[in-house]
Formats: structure tokens, sequence, C-alpha cells
């Protein structure tokens, strides 16, 4: 389970609890699981737009025990690994960049993925969105923890058979589900939109990531932390 293995990653870092936790996309959907768990090891929950339980399901046919049974780490999760590991994804990052980024924070990020357990890390939790998903709908409340979720502004890109109105009519969605999250708490702080931004750029751009931290800093204060 999520919060199992950020229980134990927690502890082998010896990180003093309760602490407050911020994830952003799928990270987010660890911490709701990790609070729901050890609650009194989390002082705030803070969400940058998580995923919603029926999109990371929409690619998955299986049943919930299938998934649950599933291991994280594939044959294709070591095969990147050896990949990373003969310079294969370095090459890749070189070729692609990121745009995203300023020169100092891409080169940052690209002598990251020349790790293998970068890859692996990343690979292993996105096999275990399924998993993620179930785990997420079976958090019903988070208490008295302070919970603040985050959206972006820009909707994301058709999929499919998908038109531009079909997307927005997701963001409403999507945004109601977030708005949703926060009051699941006592002290929940509500949705936050932040200006300008897409999925990755709240967390990589750097105005946008500057706004999010300062409605961080503005959240925990509020709550007395």
């Amino acid at each position: 389970m999520a919060g199992d293995h950020l229980a134990a990653l927690v502890k082998a870092a010896h990180i003093a609890t309760p602490f407050i936790y911020v994830g952003h996309s799928l990270g987010a959907n660890f911490g709701e699981i990790y609070q729901a768990r050890y609650p009194h090891a989390v002082a705030a929950l803070v969400l940058i737009e998580p995923g919603m339980p029926p999109d990371l399901l929409e690619d998955f046919h299986g049943t919930r025990s299938e998934a649950m049974e599933a291991s994280d780490c594939d044959y294709t999760c070591y095969a990147a690994g050896l990949a990373t590991a003969v310079g294969v994804t370095r090459l890749a990052s070189l070729a692609l960049g990121h745009k995203a980024l300023d020169e100092r924070t891409r080169s940052i990020y690209q002598a990251y993925l020349t790790r293998p357990a970068t890859l692996m890390t990343t690979l292993a939790s996105l096999g275990a969105a399924t998993k993620t998903a179930y785990e997420c709908m079976d958090v019903r409340e988070f208490g008295k923890t302070p919970v603040l979720t985050f959206a972006s502004t820009q909707t994301r890109e058709p999929e499919s058979n998908e038109t531009i109105e079909d997307v927005k009519r997701w963001q409403v969605h999507q945004r109601a589900y977030l708005a949703d999250l926060a009051a699941k708490s006592t002290r929940g702080g509500g949705l936050v939109i932040v200006p300008h931004s897409t999925h990755s750029s709240m967390v990589l751009g750097k105005e946008q990531a500057a706004f999010v931290v300062r409605a961080i800093l503005a959240f925990v204060k509020h709550a007395g932390l």
C-alpha cells in the first residue's frame, strides 16, 4: 500500500512527524492515502492537482483484486533501469530538454534522469496508479488535518475522440472533485487556482511555483502551524 511505503520512507529518512505533506500529481494521491492511514503523522496536507480515480483507472480493465495484486515494477521497469545505466535516457533527455525549465534547472533535471533509480521509481509509481485510485476512493475524510488543494488554469489537451467542450466539462468536474477533497477536512482550506498554469508549470514554472509557495505559507500560518 502507498501509505505503508511512504511510512517506511519517512522512517528510513528520519523525518520527524507530524510534518506538512506537499504532493503534486500522483504524489498528492499518495499523500491522501498516507494521511488516511497515518493521520497523526501529517500536520497538514497540500494536494497540488492530484489525479481523479476515474482518470487513473481509465485504461485499466481488470478487477480491484487484480489491481491490488499486480507488481508495481514489472519487466519494463527493470528494462528502463538498464537503459538508464547505459546512458540511453541521458541522450534522450539532452535531445528533448524541457521547455518549461530554465537553463540551471534543466541541467539538474537532466542529471537526475541519468540515475537508474529515477526512472525505475517513476515507472513503479505509475505502475501503482490503479492501486492508488482504489485506495483514494476508500478515503472518506481527513478529520481535523488542514487540507489545501490546487488546480491549474489551462485545460489538458483532448484525448482520443474528445472535443474541447468535453475537456472543459472535465475541468469543471475536476475542480469540483478537488474542492470536495478539501471539504473532507473540518479545517479544509478550499481550492486555489494557480494563475497562468498547466499541470507541470504549477511546480516547474518560476512564477507559478512562487504563487503556490505563497499560498501554502499563508495556509499554514492561518492553520496555526
